[in-house]
């Protein structure tokens, strides 16, 4: 099926499975005879894979006809979706998973076969890199076989929902690849928007992120300025915003994490690296986000300092192991949270873990001492609410802890969860929201 232009959005209707979920009841592979014009797609088959079948526990997905192995095998369609994490020390993406897949995948690969690149990349890394491996790996030369980059947009913990709704952004490395890609997300009940070309959608991928992680910068030095003058900034950014009809300031948070916006940033910088202005902007917003939790460490040394004696070793309770609370998710990966524990670790603080949605044994596996439910009632003498987890929405959670912090303790209230319980929070206690602190009569 040919879209005769290149901004046509791919869409297709939904059944709901079970009545809840936003998946459709069958998804469809590409299966049969191979097409015998490597530049036609037109008779090829659709075979239809029930999914009847699918049920949820945890993270994990039992959905009949799915193999997990460990080496690839024949198929018609790769879908190559590996971690590209950023280099520590370099700031630059690392390639070698999807190098290794791609020649993996290329030991495979047969004429007329479709490769769909999902993981993060430079712009340019489709064509100038996956493509030249699995022509190296195959044999095969580049109109022997279909390419195209899809990326994954979804926002951790709202995959399924968000699979169907947002469209997924396409490139080929030229129209059939890019078409016969789109069909393909089609099939499998998720909506598809081609672009200009596999660079296009590179691009439009790094560009989102990086939009929303410097507008987060930009928050977070607004509310810099907002604790210069004692200001609260989440009364500022809500008037300011309010009847506004033009560009809003996004809410400051206490920090940036998660696997997306704390790289993709350094990505596109990456990508700017040639340019005769370098990078101006990219490194910045990352090295703002990445600092955003300093002054909270800062204050809350500075406070016990001056209350408690050098050798004492002040109990700390960090709420929020993941990333993100709202919607609940099990990713720890870059959680802000966990970064000021081991900070205040390493400066020798004695800190606990909880999260509603982890268990122990999964903070223990991350190098923590987790705190349970019955736990978080014994005295501490700092309390960090990092996590946005509506469990603690509950007023009486919440009171219990706040009751459980020691006199002259140090409470971090970044999303207001003790407001309805300050008449409960003992006298001398540091109180810290994103901007303000004060010590509490």
């Amino acid at each position: 099926m040919r879209t005769g232009r290149a901004s046509r959005e791919h869409a297709t209707a939904l059944t709901p499975l079970h009545g809840t979920s936003p998946l459709p009841q069958r998804s469809s592979l590409y299966s049969g005879p191979r097409p015998t014009n490597p530049k036609s797609h037109s008779d090829w088959t659709t075979k239809r894979v029930p999914l009847t079948g699918l049920t949820r526990s945890g993270y994990e997905f039992d959905i009949p006809n799915l193999q997990v192995l460990s080496d690839p095998v024949e198929a018609d369609v790769f879908v190559l979706c590996v971690d590209s994490p950023v280099g520590t020390t370099t700031r630059k993406a690392d390639l070698s998973n999807l190098k290794a897949a791609s020649e993996s995948v290329g030991r495979y690969l047969r004429s007329t076969n479709l490769v769909i690149v999902r993981s993060t990349v430079p712009v340019g890394t489709t064509r100038g890199v996956v493509a030249r491996l699995l022509s190296e790996s195959s044999g095969l030369v580049e109109g022997d076989f279909s390419l195209a980059f899809a990326p994954e947009r979804t926002s951790t913990g709202m995959t399924l929902r968000e699979s169907s709704q947002i469209p997924h952004l396409v490139g080929g490395r030229d129209s059939l690849s890019a078409e016969r890609a789109a069909e393909f997300l089609q099939s499998a009940g998720m909506r598809s928007l081609v672009m200009e070309s596999a660079e296009a959608a590179e691009l439009g991928k790094l560009a989102s992120n990086a939009a929303r992680d410097t507008a987060l910068a930009l928050a977070a030095q607004i509310c810099a300025v907002a604790e210069l003058h004692n200001l609260d900034v989440e009364r500022l950014v809500n008037d300011v915003n309010h009847d506004y009809p033009r560009d809003h300031i996004k809410m400051p948070r206490p920090g940036v994490g998660g696997s997306c916006l704390t790289k993709d940033s350094y990505i596109l910088a990456e990508s700017l690296a040639s340019t005769p202005l370098g990078d101006t902007l990219f490194g910045l917003v990352r090295r703002i986000n990445d600092e955003t939790q300093a002054p909270t460490i800062r204050s809350l040394a500075r406070h016990f300092t001056d209350h408690f004696r050098r050798e004492f070793a002040p109990r700390i309770l960090v709420c929020g192991a993941a990333f993100k609370g709202d919607p609940p998710t099990r990713d720890t990966r870059n959680a802000v949270s966990l970064v000021v524990a081991r900070e205040l670790m390493a400066q020798e603080y004695s800190v606990a873990v909880f999260d509603p949605f982890i268990s122990g044994e999964e903070i223990s596996e991350l190098g923590f001492e987790p705190a349970s439910i019955a736990e978080m009632n014994a005295p501490w003498n700092g309390l960090l609410l990092y996590s946005n987890h509506k469990f603690f929405s509950d007023e009486n959670v919440v009171r219990k802890l706040v009751q459980n912090v020691c006199g002259n303790g140090f409470i971090y209230d970044p999303y207001r969860w003790c407001k309805p319980t300050m008449d409960a929070i003992r006298p001398g206690t540091l109180y810290r929201t994103l901007s303000t602190e004060k010590i509490l009569p």
